[in-house]
C-alpha cells in the first residue's frame, strides 16, 4: 500500500526534527556547561525572559509544550543554582511565580553572545531565506498539531 504523499512528507519532516532537536540540544550544552545550565536548563530561563514577566511552571510548560512535571524539576534546579526565584502568585495561592534573577540575567546576556558567536560560524551555509520558510513551515505544523 502507498503512503500518501502527506504522510510521508510528514514522517520525514518529524524525523529530521526530532536529529535537528537533539544537534541543538548537544550545541546549547556545550554553551552552556561552565554556567552548570543545560539546554533544558537554558530553555526555561530563555521563556521567562522572553516572556517579559514573571510566570508559573504550568505556564512556562505550556509555553514550551512540556510537562509541568518536567519544567518543575528543572526550575526547582534553577533555584538551588541562584537562577531563579520564586514569589506569591496573587492570582494562585499554590502556584508560585518564577521570576529571573540578575545572576541570570547576566548569564542569558553571555549565553546570547555565545549563541550568536556559534550562528557566525555556520552563516552563509543555508541562506537566511530558506531558514525563514523553515520556521514558518514549522510553525504552521506546530499550530496544526496544537488543534489536534
Amino acid at each position: 500500500m502507498a503512503v500518501p504523499p502527506f504522510a510521508s512528507a510528514l514522517n520525514s519532516i518529524s524525523l529530521e526534527c526530532f536529529r535537528l532537536t537533539a544537534r541543538l540540544n548537544q550545541a546549547a550544552d556545550h554553551m552552556a556547561r561552565d554556567f552548570g545550565l543545560t539546554s533544558a536548563r537554558w530553555q526555561v530561563l530563555s521563556a521567562l525572559e522572553q516572556a517579559g514577566r514573571p510566570l508559573t511552571v504550568a505556564a512556562i510548560a505550556r509555553l514550551m509544550g512540556l510537562k509541568r512535571q518536567s519544567v518543575q524539576r528543572t526550575a526547582d534546579a534553577l533555584v538551588d543554582l541562584g537562577y531563579l526565584e520564586f514569589s506569591a502568585n496573587p492570582a494562585h495561592r499554590r502556584a508560585r511565580l518564577a521570576t529571573l534573577t540578575t545572576r541570570s540575567r547576566a548569564v542569558l546576556e553571555a549565553l546570547q553572545q555565545r549563541q550568536q558567536a556559534w550562528a557566525a560560524e555556520l552563516n552563509g551555509e543555508i541562506p537566511v531565506a530558506e531558514l525563514q520558510q523553515a520556521t514558518t513551515t514549522l510553525a504552521a505544523l506546530r499550530k496544526l498539531l496544537e488543534t489536534r
